[in-house]
Protein backbone atom coordinates (compact mmCIF):
# COMPACT_ATOMS: atom_id res chain seq x y z
CA UNK A 1 0.00 0.00 0.00
CA UNK A 2 1.87 2.87 -1.02
CA UNK A 3 0.04 6.60 -0.34
CA UNK A 4 0.81 10.02 -1.19
CA UNK A 5 1.41 12.15 1.78
CA UNK A 6 1.59 15.40 0.11
CA UNK A 7 -1.50 15.38 -1.03
CA UNK A 8 -2.93 14.56 2.67
CA UNK A 9 -0.19 16.83 4.34
CA UNK A 10 -2.12 20.22 4.58
CA UNK A 11 -0.17 22.92 5.47
CA UNK A 12 0.45 24.03 9.18
CA UNK A 13 -2.34 24.93 11.15
CA UNK A 14 -0.44 28.30 12.09
CA UNK A 15 -0.97 29.11 8.53
CA UNK A 16 -4.01 30.40 6.17
CA UNK A 17 -4.15 27.07 4.87
CA UNK A 18 -3.89 25.21 7.79
CA UNK A 19 -6.86 27.22 9.80
CA UNK A 20 -8.36 27.32 5.98
CA UNK A 21 -8.68 23.31 6.25
CA UNK A 22 -9.31 23.05 10.22
CA UNK A 23 -12.47 25.18 9.18
CA UNK A 24 -13.71 22.86 6.13
CA UNK A 25 -12.36 19.57 8.56
CA UNK A 26 -14.96 21.44 11.30
CA UNK A 27 -17.70 21.90 8.86
CA UNK A 28 -17.27 18.43 7.59
CA UNK A 29 -17.23 16.04 11.19
CA UNK A 30 -19.61 18.50 13.28
CA UNK A 31 -22.86 16.28 12.60
CA UNK A 32 -20.38 13.63 14.25
CA UNK A 33 -19.90 15.18 17.31
CA UNK A 34 -23.98 14.65 17.74
CA UNK A 35 -23.70 10.88 16.94
CA UNK A 36 -20.88 10.41 18.96
CA UNK A 37 -22.14 11.62 22.04
CA UNK A 38 -25.30 9.30 21.83
CA UNK A 39 -22.67 6.31 21.72
CA UNK A 40 -19.97 7.47 24.15
CA UNK A 41 -22.66 9.57 27.03
CA UNK A 42 -20.18 10.61 29.40
CA UNK A 43 -18.56 7.32 29.25
CA UNK A 44 -14.52 6.48 29.50
CA UNK A 45 -14.34 5.01 26.66
CA UNK A 46 -11.55 4.15 24.11
CA UNK A 47 -11.21 5.24 20.54
CA UNK A 48 -9.23 4.21 17.48
CA UNK A 49 -8.84 6.43 14.58
CA UNK A 50 -7.71 4.06 11.46
CA UNK A 51 -5.96 6.35 8.51
CA UNK A 52 -6.27 9.76 10.83
CA UNK A 53 -4.14 11.64 8.29
CA UNK A 54 -2.88 15.50 9.70
CA UNK A 55 -5.43 14.55 12.99
CA UNK A 56 -8.71 17.16 12.10
CA UNK A 57 -10.91 14.78 13.00
CA UNK A 58 -8.95 13.25 16.56
CA UNK A 59 -8.07 17.11 17.27
CA UNK A 60 -12.19 17.63 17.50
CA UNK A 61 -12.87 14.60 19.34
CA UNK A 62 -10.24 15.29 21.64
CA UNK A 63 -12.21 18.79 22.46
CA UNK A 64 -15.23 17.10 22.11
CA UNK A 65 -14.72 14.04 24.63
CA UNK A 66 -12.38 15.15 26.84
CA UNK A 67 -12.84 11.95 29.13
CA UNK A 68 -12.07 9.32 26.74
CA UNK A 69 -9.00 7.16 25.46
CA UNK A 70 -7.81 8.33 22.17
CA UNK A 71 -5.44 6.11 19.40
CA UNK A 72 -4.53 7.38 16.33
CA UNK A 73 -2.36 5.38 13.49
CA UNK A 74 -1.76 5.99 9.85
CA UNK A 75 0.11 4.08 7.09
CA UNK A 76 2.59 7.06 6.68
CA UNK A 77 4.85 7.98 9.29
CA UNK A 78 4.35 12.09 8.15
CA UNK A 79 1.08 11.87 8.44
CA UNK A 80 1.19 9.99 12.33
CA UNK A 81 4.05 12.53 13.00
CA UNK A 82 1.50 15.73 11.88
CA UNK A 83 -1.29 14.08 13.64
CA UNK A 84 0.80 14.02 17.07
CA UNK A 85 1.90 17.04 16.62
CA UNK A 86 -1.69 18.65 16.35
CA UNK A 87 -2.61 16.98 19.58
CA UNK A 88 0.51 17.87 21.79
CA UNK A 89 -0.89 20.28 22.80
CA UNK A 90 -3.88 18.59 24.46
CA UNK A 91 -2.95 17.82 28.34
CA UNK A 92 -4.68 14.35 28.41
CA UNK A 93 -2.62 12.88 24.99
CA UNK A 94 -0.38 10.44 26.22
CA UNK A 95 2.83 10.40 24.12
CA UNK A 96 2.13 6.62 22.49
CA UNK A 97 -1.01 7.47 21.40
CA UNK A 98 0.35 7.90 18.10
CA UNK A 99 1.37 5.06 15.77
CA UNK A 100 2.41 3.85 12.74
CA UNK A 101 1.19 0.70 11.49
CA UNK A 102 -1.02 -1.13 8.84
CA UNK A 103 -4.47 -1.28 8.95
CA UNK A 104 -4.47 -4.85 6.99
CA UNK A 105 -2.56 -5.99 10.62
CA UNK A 106 -3.90 -3.62 13.02
CA UNK A 107 -1.57 -4.35 15.75
CA UNK A 108 -3.97 -3.72 18.78
CA UNK A 109 -4.80 -6.01 21.42
CA UNK A 110 -8.28 -8.09 20.79
CA UNK A 111 -11.24 -6.31 22.79
CA UNK A 112 -9.41 -3.11 23.55
CA UNK A 113 -11.40 -0.71 21.75
CA UNK A 114 -14.90 0.31 22.09
CA UNK A 115 -15.13 2.27 19.07
CA UNK A 116 -13.01 2.77 15.78
CA UNK A 117 -12.87 5.04 13.25
CA UNK A 118 -11.78 4.72 9.63
CA UNK A 119 -12.74 7.50 7.26
CA UNK A 120 -11.58 7.30 3.55
CA UNK A 121 -8.72 4.85 4.19
CA UNK A 122 -10.26 1.64 3.69
CA UNK A 123 -10.49 2.04 -0.30
CA UNK A 124 -6.25 2.81 0.26
CA UNK A 125 -5.93 -1.34 1.11
CA UNK A 126 -5.55 -4.20 -1.17
CA UNK A 127 -7.49 -6.47 0.86
CA UNK A 128 -10.12 -4.60 3.20
CA UNK A 129 -11.72 -7.67 4.65
CA UNK A 130 -8.39 -7.98 6.45
CA UNK A 131 -9.10 -4.98 8.26
CA UNK A 132 -12.60 -5.58 8.90
CA UNK A 133 -11.38 -9.04 10.69
CA UNK A 134 -9.11 -7.28 12.50
CA UNK A 135 -11.48 -4.22 13.72
CA UNK A 136 -14.21 -6.77 14.59
CA UNK A 137 -11.54 -8.54 16.98
CA UNK A 138 -9.86 -5.38 18.53
CA UNK A 139 -13.52 -3.77 19.29
CA UNK A 140 -15.36 -4.88 22.73
CA UNK A 141 -18.68 -7.10 22.19
CA UNK A 142 -20.72 -3.94 21.33
CA UNK A 143 -18.24 -1.54 20.29
CA UNK A 144 -18.60 0.36 17.01
CA UNK A 145 -17.19 0.57 13.59
CA UNK A 146 -17.63 3.33 11.77
CA UNK A 147 -16.39 4.41 7.89
CA UNK A 148 -16.41 5.43 4.84
CA UNK A 149 -15.41 5.17 1.75
CA UNK A 150 -15.63 6.57 -2.16
CA UNK A 151 -18.98 5.49 -3.83
CA UNK A 152 -18.67 3.97 -7.45
CA UNK A 153 -22.69 4.07 -7.47
CA UNK A 154 -23.22 7.59 -6.58
CA UNK A 155 -24.95 10.45 -9.22
CA UNK A 156 -21.16 12.31 -9.38
CA UNK A 157 -19.40 9.18 -10.43
CA UNK A 158 -22.04 8.01 -12.88
CA UNK A 159 -21.82 11.86 -14.51
CA UNK A 160 -18.14 12.12 -14.26
CA UNK A 161 -17.17 8.68 -15.28
CA UNK A 162 -13.48 8.42 -15.60
CA UNK A 163 -12.65 12.20 -14.65
CA UNK A 164 -14.60 10.94 -11.09
CA UNK A 165 -12.38 11.82 -8.37
CA UNK A 166 -12.47 8.86 -6.67
CA UNK A 167 -11.01 6.83 -9.26
CA UNK A 168 -7.43 7.52 -8.34
CA UNK A 169 -3.82 4.82 -8.40
CA UNK A 170 -3.95 5.04 -4.59
CA UNK A 171 -7.78 4.23 -4.57
CA UNK A 172 -7.05 0.04 -5.21
CA UNK A 173 -10.62 -1.18 -3.23
CA UNK A 174 -13.64 0.74 -4.81
CA UNK A 175 -17.06 -1.10 -4.42
CA UNK A 176 -20.65 -0.14 -4.09
CA UNK A 177 -22.22 0.34 -0.46
CA UNK A 178 -23.59 -2.93 -1.41
CA UNK A 179 -20.46 -4.92 -1.23
CA UNK A 180 -19.17 -2.87 1.58
CA UNK A 181 -22.33 -3.89 3.64
CA UNK A 182 -21.76 -8.04 2.32
CA UNK A 183 -18.00 -7.83 3.38
CA UNK A 184 -18.80 -5.87 6.61
CA UNK A 185 -21.59 -8.68 7.61
CA UNK A 186 -19.62 -11.79 6.97
CA UNK A 187 -16.82 -11.10 9.42
CA UNK A 188 -19.60 -10.70 11.96
CA UNK A 189 -20.70 -7.29 12.26
CA UNK A 190 -24.32 -5.90 12.33
CA UNK A 191 -25.71 -2.79 10.72
CA UNK A 192 -26.74 -0.23 12.32
CA UNK A 193 -26.83 2.50 9.90
CA UNK A 194 -25.54 3.56 6.84
CA UNK A 195 -26.21 6.11 3.88
CA UNK A 196 -24.09 8.69 1.74
CA UNK A 197 -23.54 12.07 1.51
CA UNK A 198 -24.14 14.76 -1.17
CA UNK A 199 -22.92 15.97 -4.00
CA UNK A 200 -19.69 16.98 -3.86
CA UNK A 201 -18.35 15.18 -6.90
CA UNK A 202 -20.03 17.15 -9.63
CA UNK A 203 -17.89 20.01 -10.73
CA UNK A 204 -20.76 22.01 -10.38
CA UNK A 205 -21.77 21.40 -6.81
CA UNK A 206 -17.97 22.51 -6.05
CA UNK A 207 -18.80 26.14 -7.39
CA UNK A 208 -20.54 28.94 -5.74
CA UNK A 209 -23.46 29.63 -4.91
CA UNK A 210 -24.22 25.08 -5.58
CA UNK A 211 -21.11 24.76 -3.37
CA UNK A 212 -22.55 26.46 -0.44
CA UNK A 213 -26.08 24.49 -0.42
CA UNK A 214 -24.23 21.48 -0.49
CA UNK A 215 -21.69 22.11 1.97
CA UNK A 216 -24.54 23.05 4.18
CA UNK A 217 -26.35 19.81 3.53
CA UNK A 218 -23.24 18.06 5.06
CA UNK A 219 -23.12 20.71 7.86
CA UNK A 220 -26.38 19.74 8.98
CA UNK A 221 -26.89 16.97 8.04
CA UNK A 222 -23.15 14.82 7.79
CA UNK A 223 -25.15 11.73 5.46
CA UNK A 224 -28.22 10.38 4.16
CA UNK A 225 -30.28 7.12 4.12
CA UNK A 226 -29.91 7.20 0.50
CA UNK A 227 -27.27 5.61 -1.75
CA UNK A 228 -26.56 8.22 -4.25
CA UNK A 229 -24.17 10.53 -2.65
CA UNK A 230 -20.16 10.75 -3.34
CA UNK A 231 -19.27 8.60 -0.26
CA UNK A 232 -20.48 5.39 1.56
CA UNK A 233 -21.21 5.88 5.45
CA UNK A 234 -21.16 2.56 7.44
CA UNK A 235 -21.93 2.44 10.80
CA UNK A 236 -21.49 -1.29 12.07
CA UNK A 237 -21.72 -2.89 15.58
CA UNK A 238 -19.71 -5.81 17.53
CA UNK A 239 -22.45 -7.94 18.99
CA UNK A 240 -22.67 -8.15 22.51
CA UNK A 241 -22.58 -12.09 22.44
CA UNK A 242 -19.79 -12.49 19.67
CA UNK A 243 -16.67 -14.26 20.89
CA UNK A 244 -13.12 -14.38 19.92
CA UNK A 245 -11.42 -17.65 18.77
CA UNK A 246 -7.85 -18.17 18.42
CA UNK A 247 -4.86 -20.48 19.04
CA UNK A 248 -2.56 -20.34 22.41
CA UNK A 249 -0.14 -18.76 19.92
CA UNK A 250 -2.29 -16.48 18.87
CA UNK A 251 -2.84 -15.27 22.97
CA UNK A 252 -1.01 -11.91 24.71
CA UNK A 253 1.39 -12.94 26.86
CA UNK A 254 0.89 -10.37 29.78
CA UNK A 255 3.55 -8.64 31.92
CA UNK A 256 3.53 -7.67 35.41
CA UNK A 257 3.38 -3.97 36.05
CA UNK A 258 6.94 -3.48 37.44
CA UNK A 259 8.09 -3.99 33.71
CA UNK A 260 6.34 -0.95 32.18
CA UNK A 261 7.06 2.31 33.24
CA UNK A 262 3.65 3.80 34.63
CA UNK A 263 3.33 6.51 31.94
CA UNK A 264 3.20 3.54 28.95
CA UNK A 265 1.41 0.91 30.81
CA UNK A 266 -1.81 2.31 29.46
CA UNK A 267 -0.63 2.21 25.45
CA UNK A 268 1.09 -1.19 25.70
CA UNK A 269 -2.08 -2.48 26.87
CA UNK A 270 -3.74 -1.45 23.53
CA UNK A 271 -1.27 -2.06 21.18
CA UNK A 272 0.05 -5.41 20.30
CA UNK A 273 2.77 -6.83 18.00
CA UNK A 274 1.11 -6.95 14.22
CA UNK A 275 2.37 -10.03 13.20
CA UNK A 276 0.84 -12.27 16.34
CA UNK A 277 -1.05 -10.11 18.64
CA UNK A 278 1.31 -10.94 21.53
CA UNK A 279 1.91 -7.87 24.16
CA UNK A 280 4.59 -5.40 23.52
CA UNK A 281 6.88 -4.18 26.38
CA UNK A 282 9.93 -1.17 26.06
CA UNK A 283 13.75 -2.39 25.33
CA UNK A 284 15.53 -0.89 28.28
CA UNK A 285 18.24 1.43 27.27
CA UNK A 286 21.02 -0.64 27.12
CA UNK A 287 19.91 -2.81 24.62
CA UNK A 288 18.08 1.02 22.41
CA UNK A 289 22.27 1.33 22.70
CA UNK A 290 23.03 -1.58 21.14
CA UNK A 291 20.97 -1.40 18.30
CA UNK A 292 21.44 2.11 17.36
CA UNK A 293 25.35 0.71 17.25
CA UNK A 294 24.49 -2.24 15.61
CA UNK A 295 22.69 0.59 12.82
CA UNK A 296 26.20 2.47 12.71
CA UNK A 297 27.92 -0.61 12.14
CA UNK A 298 25.55 -1.66 9.07
CA UNK A 299 24.81 -5.04 11.03
CA UNK A 300 20.95 -4.40 11.73
CA UNK A 301 18.58 -5.69 8.92
CA UNK A 302 14.98 -4.96 8.47
CA UNK A 303 12.75 -8.20 8.06
CA UNK A 304 13.07 -6.98 4.42
CA UNK A 305 16.23 -7.71 4.55
CA UNK A 306 17.66 -4.40 4.24
CA UNK A 307 19.82 -2.32 6.21
CA UNK A 308 18.41 -0.11 8.94
CA UNK A 309 20.01 3.23 8.19
CA UNK A 310 18.39 5.90 10.38
CA UNK A 311 19.14 5.25 14.64
CA UNK A 312 15.84 4.89 16.90
CA UNK A 313 14.65 6.67 20.35
CA UNK A 314 13.64 3.93 21.65
CA UNK A 315 12.02 0.05 21.26
CA UNK A 316 9.17 -2.10 21.47
CA UNK A 317 10.03 -5.53 22.10
CA UNK A 318 7.14 -8.97 21.61
CA UNK A 319 6.43 -10.67 24.29
CA UNK A 320 8.81 -13.65 23.48
CA UNK A 321 11.45 -11.30 21.74
CA UNK A 322 11.29 -12.34 18.58
CA UNK A 323 10.33 -9.25 16.97
CA UNK A 324 11.46 -5.71 17.86
CA UNK A 325 9.51 -2.54 16.48
CA UNK A 326 11.59 1.07 16.69
CA UNK A 327 10.10 4.40 17.94
CA UNK A 328 10.66 7.58 16.52
CA UNK A 329 9.96 11.02 17.74
CA UNK A 330 8.06 9.12 20.07
CA UNK A 331 5.77 7.04 17.56
CA UNK A 332 5.97 3.48 17.48
CA UNK A 333 6.16 2.25 14.15
CA UNK A 334 4.66 -1.36 14.01
CA UNK A 335 4.49 -2.20 10.45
Amino acid sequence: MTIDNKQYLPSPSNTINGKLAEFKAWAAYRHWHKRLSKIIQNKKLTILECGCGPGFLSKLMKKWFTNVNLYVSDYEFALVERAKEELSDENTFNTFNAFQADAQKLPVQSEAIDILISFHMIEHLEIPKMFLQNAFRVLKPGGYLIYAAPNPGGIGAKIMKEKWGGIRPDHISVFSPQKWQEITLSVGFRLIEQGSTALSGIPIFQKFPLNIFNHGLLFIFGFFPWMKGEAYIGVYQKPIASTICCTNSLMSEPFSSDQLKSEDSKVLSVICCPETHQSLKLADDDLVNCLNQMITDKQLISCNNKPIEYPIDAALIQAYGTAIYPIRKGIPILL
